[in-house]
C-alpha cells in the first residue's frame, strides 16, 4: 500500500528526470530491464544513467552555479578587471560550501572561465580591463556534494555595436535550437547548431575534430531518460 501511495500519477513529471509525463516515459517499464539498460549504456558509452537523487543533486549544483554567474554579471561594466570577477565567483562558491571546478583542473589557474571578444572559450581571468562594447562570456562550474553544475552566459559591456549584437543573437538562437533536441530517443548528432550559424553567414568555430563528423545528424548515441 505504501509503495502505491508513493507512486507518481500518470500525468505527474516522471521521477527519472526526463521532463516528460510519467505515462509518456517510465510507466510500465520493467525495473529489471531498466537496470539492464543502465548497465548496457554504461558499458557502451561509459555514461552512468542518473536516478532521482542524482538529478536533484545536479539541480542543486546548477542552482548554485547560476547564482554565482548572476553575481558576476551584476559587476560586468567598463573598467572592471576580469580577475576581479574571478575573485567574486571564487569567494561566493567557497562561502556556499562548494568547490570551483576549474581551479587547478589540468593546471587551470583560476576559478572561472572568462572569455573576452576574440577569446572563443575557457579564457583565463587576469589583468585585462573590460571596456565599452566588449563581448564577455562567463563560464561557471561548481562542485556541490560531489555533483557538478555548469552554466555559461554571454554579456555585453556597456553599449554593443551591430556586429556584436548579431553574433550573440545567432549564438543564442543556435543554443535554443540545440536544447530543443535534447529529449529521450533523439541521437547525440540531432543536437545540431552548426547550420543555424551558417544560415546567418557566421562561421562556426569547432574544436572537437572534423565538423562534418562531429555534428552529423543521427550520430550514434541515443539519449536516455536520466542521462
Amino acid at each position: 500500500m505504501l509503495k502505491e501511495l508513493n507512486k507518481p500519477s500518470r500525468n505527474a513529471p516522471c521521477p527519472c528526470g526526463s521532463g516528460l509525463k510519467y505515462k509518456k516515459c517510465c510507466l510500465g517499464r520493467d525495473p529489471v530491464l531498466n537496470e539492464q539498460l543502465k548497465d548496457l549504456y554504461f558499458r557502451k558509452f561509459n555514461i552512468r544513467l542518473k536516478g532521482p537523487q542524482d538529478i536533484e543533486g545536479i539541480r542543486a549544483a546548477g542552482r548554485l552555479a547560476v547564482a554565482a554567474l548572476d553575481l558576476a554579471g551584476q559587476h560586468i561594466k567598463p573598467g572592471v578587471k576580469t580577475d576581479d570577477l574571478n575573485t567574486l565567483v571564487h569567494d561566493f562558491t567557497i562561502q556556499n560550501q562548494a568547490v570551483p571546478a576549474p581551479l587547478n583542473y589540468r593546471g587551470f589557474p583560476k576559478s572561472v572561465c572568462i572569455s573576452v571578444n576574440e577569446v572563443i572559450c575557457h579564457g583565463i581571468p587576469g589583468e585585462r580591463i573590460l571596456k565599452n562594447g566588449d563581448i564577455v562570456n562567463v563560464d561557471v562550474t561548481t562542485i556541490l556534494n560531489g555533483y557538478y553544475g555548469d552554466v555559461s552566459k554571454t554579456f555585453f559591456v556597456g553599449t554593443p555595436g551591430p556586429d556584436a549584437r548579431k553574433i550573440v543573437r545567432v549564438a543564442r538562437h543556435s543554443l535554443k535550437k540545440g536544447i530543443e533536441m535534447v529529449k529521450p530517443g533523439n541521437q547525440l548528432g540531432d543536437i545540431l547548431v552548426l547550420r543555424v550559424g551558417q544560415q546567418a553567414d557566421i562561421e562556426a568555430v569547432v574544436g572537437r575534430g572534423d565538423a562534418q563528423h562531429v555534428f552529423a545528424a543521427g550520430l550514434d548515441g541515443e539519449l536516455q531518460p536520466g542521462q
